[in-house]
């Protein structure tokens, strides 16, 4: 398989992402705590943490390689399209290092949504003949 051409930041990008996802597994796992019933929010925290775990997890060659598309898949760019939406809107309850720090995370995440979109459609798969 030919080396990936990935983008000079994309090391920063799955670690931004990675750090709000475990934010966000953090916040719900709290959550779940206090709940009754936690059924579904036990599922999202699979969903997020399980996606951050596959991110930190996932050798650098691996990534290189495009062989990182094997264990991603349309349900994570799902997952992300939630959370993006959730942190990026504004409420007139939360002070302005609240309402930032969502914006901060809904921007890494709407990054890495954008970089994995573009990496698991062999976007960054060199083409042509040769090594």
């Amino acid at each position: 398989m030919k080396q990936a051409m990935l983008p000079p930041s994309y090391k920063a990008i799955l670690r931004d992402g990675a750090a709000a996802l475990r934010h966000t597994a953090g916040l719900l796992r709290h959550r779940a705590d206090r709940e009754r019933e936690p059924g579904e929010t036990l599922l999202a925290l699979r969903d997020i943490a399980g996606l951050a775990w596959r991110l930190e997890c996932t050798e650098e060659w691996e990534w290189e390689q495009g062989f990182a598309s094997l264990s991603l898949g349309g349900q994570d760019l799902a997952v992300l399209d939630s959370l993006i939406e959730e942190n990026l809107k504004s409420s007139p309850y939360a002070d302005d290092s609240i309402v930032d720090n969502g914006r901060r995370r809904g921007q890494q995440l709407a990054t890495l949504r954008d970089f994995l979109a573009r990496y698991t459609m062999g976007e960054f798969i060199a083409r042509g003949g040769g090594n």
